[in-house]
């Protein structure tokens, strides 16, 4: 961390994010050395996470406790999209809801997801502006799609989508 702080002036939240935190449980097959010897060391990390989750490389959930046991198929489908909690996807970016068991057909809350191509959720975006900004450029996601989302998020949360509808 300290190296790509020197290297970038990247402070400690940053680094620590453009480092760890985009990866979280899967496997880091970002090819490093062709980032720091980038002249840009930050866009090169930020386009390099963008082509890993819009890839067909193996590297979900690679450091779950899950991995390689018997359990991980359902622990990978636990941490990905699935039709019936999602409301609108757009790119990135997916509208995900926690179905209400006292309720059966509603949400008990929605939240807006960063995700991988392949449906996997990678963390939540934010619920302002602000929030799933940062969370895009942390993760090199482009925010055009995101505006597509409100209309459909509507119905379960307006709160979000006149978050979602900034994005225009």
């Amino acid at each position: 961390m300290r190296e790509f702080m020197d290297a970038t002036g990247a402070n400690t939240a940053d680094a620590s994010e453009l480092l760890y935190g985009v990866i979280g449980s899967n496997q880091d097959l970002r090819n490093w050395e062709a980032i720091m010897a980038s002249d840009n060391p930050i866009d090169a990390a930020r386009a390099a996470t963008r082509q890993l989750y819009n890839s067909d490389r193996d590297y979900q959930l690679r450091q779950h406790a899950d991995h390689g046991t018997a359990r991980f198929a359902d622990t990978l489908a636990a941490h990905s999209l699935q039709p019936e909690t999602t409301i609108a996807r757009g790119g990135n970016f997916a509208v995900h809801g926690t179905l209400d068991e006292a309720r059966p057909g509603n949400f008990a809350t929605t939240s807006l997801m960063a995700v991988s191509s392949t449906g996997l959720l990678l963390r939540g975006a934010g619920s302002t502006k602000d929030q799933i900004e940062r969370t895009a450029w942390l993760f090199g996601f482009d925010t055009s799609r995101i505006a597509g989302m409100a209309v459909q998020t509507r119905v379960h949360d307006a709160r979000l989508a006149d978050t979602l509808s900034q994005f225009g």
